[in-house]
């Protein structure tokens, strides 16, 4: 279920980046479009708490004293994500690879788009989801209106989609899976990011630790064109990339030691 409180934060998105692989973008027909959303206020959340940089506060934010519950909505899975907000929607992602994009102001629907079908968590050696679909919270390019997801489909595989974030419609798809590791045991947790005119998906392991797992970040070109770029964390085993919050950017330097700004290195 997702519930909106009027004391929802606003917060402008960040503005804009790994060795390289070269899974091709798919594209899928567009649906026809659904309703845009009858009131688009200046609330943005537009990535996991906030933006790339993780600030998790709003430039707007009201009293405490005036949270109230604004509406609710149901879900078709349970929601492991934190929902997003941008362009007068809430976009919320569940465990049954489904996107939800409800209008910010009264919580009508305004869009559903379901991706494929989830993985069934009795099929994976470990972990404590089932079904398992969309885990990790979404991201969302306001300029481009383009929502970000990954989807862990049945036949085990993840695959970033782009969705139109006014209708739903999937704009590109992309396998997003680490390269020669078995995605049965590499979990999709950590929120995703957007940053630098790129898409980062970072990797863990599923409750449980089974199987040959490392952490890894996966980062696609905004429009899914180009080369995978990836890091693979250097360990012999685990160190999965598994907080909800995933990874954060920032453009201004922080201290004398700060990467920010600069793409990771990484290996074919």
């Amino acid at each position: 279920m997702v519930v909106l409180l009027l004391s929802a934060c606003s917060l402008g998105a960040s503005r804009p980046g790994l060795a390289r692989h070269s899974p091709s973008p798919s594209s899928s027909p567009s649906r026809s479009p659904s309703p845009v959303p009858t009131a688009a206020p200046g609330a943005a959340w537009p990535q996991f708490l906030g933006g790339a940089e993780r600030f998790g506060i709003g430039f707007s934010s009201p009293a405490l004293t005036d949270i109230r519950q604004a509406w609710s909505a149901g879900l078709d899975g349970a929601e492991y994500g934190q929902p997003l907000v941008a362009g007068g929607h809430v976009i919320a992602a569940t465990e049954n690879d489904s996107v939800f994009s409800f209008d910010v102001a009264s919580g009508a629907l305004a869009w559903k788009q379901h991706l494929g079908d989830p993985v069934s968590g009795r099929s994976l050696p470990c972990g404590n989801i089932d079904p398992s679909g969309i885990t990790s919270t979404p991201a969302i390019d306001p300029v481009r209106g383009t929502v970000y997801v990954v989807a862990y489909l049945s036949g085990f595989h993840h695959t970033l989609f782009a969705l139109d974030l006014k209708t739903g419609a999937v704009r590109w798809q992309r396998p997003i899976d680490p390269p020669a590791l078995s995605p049965t045991v590499h979990q999709q947790r950590s929120a995703l990011s957007f940053a630098n005119g790129r898409v980062y998906v970072p990797y863990g392991g599923l409750y449980g630790d089974c199987g040959n797992y490392r952490g890894w970040v996966i980062a696609s070109a905004a429009d899914g064109q180009g080369d995978l770029l990836s890091y693979e964390v250097k360990a012999g085993r685990e160190a999965g990339i598994w907080a909800p919050g995933g990874a954060g950017s920032s453009s201004r330097p922080t201290s004398a030691s700060s990467t920010t700004g600069r793409p990771p290195t990484g290996r074919r």
